[in-house]
């Protein structure tokens, strides 16, 4: 951790974030104006195995960048910024989107390989309530996202033909004759805003609360997977974790404590779990690369809105998953109805660079009951 001076006695301690093999290094300031009081946040951001594509799924991935600040020992506060840039090495990086909580930033050329290029944030610490004689502590941090293109022409939902079986509870679809049960148009989602119950319009087949509240109309605004939209890339990591939990104050760590009664129940290594919190202070992990589980719906939507993200529609993810293609009844999310059935062998297992030796090929894998490594 470094201190960089700023103006007559403001301070700012940056930190450096790794998490999923993303790293945010060289954190400084620069371009104070004492007028405006504002300061510019610079920083690298690297990660590898990056693309962006013209063809086939015409996709790209990206860095989902944000920041926290906090005044001496008080409570960590999300880092609003007035504008943002970027720059890199070579060029062909660009913010792709930005909002005040933070920005997208990756390729801006059919191109592939490793990233490491600079961005920054304009921050107005003025607004944020701090003098120049502050002391403010920042940490910046980044999430590995992809790019999901609108498929004008996609639908979601999956399909029944009448008297067929149902074979996923909770689907969206629309009522057809005879007992059919059919995918759904992104357009009639996207512009329409039709109406959810069992009787009339799109529905769950599920009992009323268990899927959704089964009542309408779906609000057009709702975010249906029409639109261009990020996902994140990779399950969150533990460090991702402990990195935010660290940023909680003591109430707060206390509800979202994965180590607690509702989570494992231990601070030792449980299911690959390796979080410890002794009750205060920050929190650790012994495998900062593997996913985190024990993780609740309530604490996963704490997560996310300290991320400036939302949690991804039912409707986004089919989106994602199956771009323009027509639904197919009894697929799973790669857009078939296989699954792989031999056990996983790891190796390198809790490190950067696990892998799985012996993973299917020609058909889906996904780590469930089956095919879990011990």
């Amino acid at each position: 951790m470094k201190c960089f001076l700023l103006s007559v006695c403001l301070t700012i301690a940056c930190s450096v974030s790794v998490a999923n093999n993303i790293t945010v290094s060289n954190v400084a300031l620069s371009s104070q104006s004492l007028a405006a009081r504002t300061a510019v946040i610079t920083f690298n951001v690297a990660w590898e195995n990056s693309w962006r594509l013209t063809t086939g799924p015409a996709n790209f991935d990206a860095a989902w960048v944000f920041a926290k600040f906090r005044v001496g020992n008080g409570e960590w506060r999300h880092l609003e910024s007035t504008a943002s840039s970027a720059s890199a090495s070579g060029g062909g990086f660009q913010v792709l989107t930005r909002n005040q909580f933070g920005s997208a930033v990756g390729r801006n050329t059919i191109s592939s390989g490793n990233n490491n290029f600079t961005a920054q944030f304009t921050w107005d610490y003025g607004a944020a309530g701090l003098g120049d004689g502050a002391v403010a502590e920042v940490r910046v941090f980044a999430i590995e996202m992809v790019h999901v293109p609108s498929p004008s022409n996609g639908q979601v939902g999956i399909p029944v033909s009448a008297g067929g079986s149902i074979t996923e509870l909770g689907a969206l679809y629309a009522p057809g004759s005879g007992g059919a049960r059919n995918s759904v148009a992104l357009t009639t989602l996207e512009f329409s805003g039709p109406s959810v119950s069992s009787t009339s319009g799109l529905y769950y087949d599920s009992p009323a609360g268990a899927y959704g509240d089964q009542a309408g109309p779906i609000p057009v605004a709702f975010p249906a997977g029409y639109d261009n939209s990020y996902v994140m890339k990779y399950e969150t990591s533990q460090q991702q974790w402990v990195d935010f939990f660290n940023t909680l104050k003591p109430t707060q760590q206390a509800a979202n404590d994965i180590t607690d009664a509702a989570g494992k129940n231990s601070d030792a290594v449980v299911n690959r779990n390796g979080v410890a919190w002794s009750g205060s202070g920050d929190a650790t992990t012994t495998l900062p690369n593997v996913a985190v589980n024990y993780v609740s719906n309530a604490r996963m939507l704490a997560y996310l809105d300290w991320a400036a993200l939302r949690p991804m529609t039912e409707t986004a993810y089919e989106v994602a998953c199956r771009g323009p293609l027509t639904p197919v009844s009894g697929q799973y999310a790669w857009v078939d109805n296989s699954l792989a059935s031999t056990a996983y062998t790891l190796t390198a297992a809790g490190t950067a660079t696990e892998s799985i030796s012996n993973a299917a090929a020609g058909i889906g894998n996904a780590a469930y009951a089956t095919t879990a490594s011990a």
